[in-house]
């Protein structure tokens, strides 16, 4: 059963419609197929955007076909643009996630970078403590301590913030 065996379809009355959406009401018919039709500029559209149904009846019905081809082509065309702009995504989210991700060398480099430079400010910092803290008073012992903890962590935290 094709739309021009409806009921509402045979009955519609032959008159002007004051719009596409008001024929379709009373037709039955798709919107969309209408609106490809008056794209094609058949015969029954007016331009106040009226629509003769009595002049454009008998052209719908022999380019009715065409027009669900054309409809079905369209909704083809569209889920391969769609498709498309997915994969495209897709290629962003991994190209992101690449980006914010660490190369197993480059971690292990970064490590050894940093344990050395820990080893060599450890080492430097227990042979000079001993001297600077000799004959201090607690409070001296105290701020020197703090001093050369900093130093230790001013020169960690500079390779950690290669990380980020």
């Amino acid at each position: 059963m094709t739309i021009f065996d409806t009921d509402k379809y045979k009955n519609a009355e032959l008159k002007t419609y004051q719009s596409v959406s008001a024929l379709c009401d009373a037709t039955g018919l798709d919107k969309k197929l209408v609106k490809l039709a008056k794209k094609r500029n058949t015969v029954g559209f007016n331009n106040n955007q009226s629509v003769n149904w009595k002049l454009l009846r008998p052209a719908f019905e022999e380019m009715y076909n065409d027009l669900v081809e054309i409809s079905t082509d369209d909704i083809a065309y569209w889920k391969k643009e769609i498709a498309k702009k997915d994969v495209s995504l897709k290629e962003l989210q991994i190209r992101k996630l690449e980006k914010d991700m660490l190369e197993p060398e480059e971690v292990k480099n970064l490590i050894v970078e940093l344990a050395t430079k820990q080893s060599v400010v450890l080492k430097r910092v227990f042979l000079e403590l001993p001297p600077k803290l000799a004959g201090k008073s607690e409070q001296e012992i105290k701020l020197t301590l703090d001093k050369s903890l900093e130093d230790i962590f001013t020169v960690l935290q500079g390779k950690i913030d290669r990380w980020k």
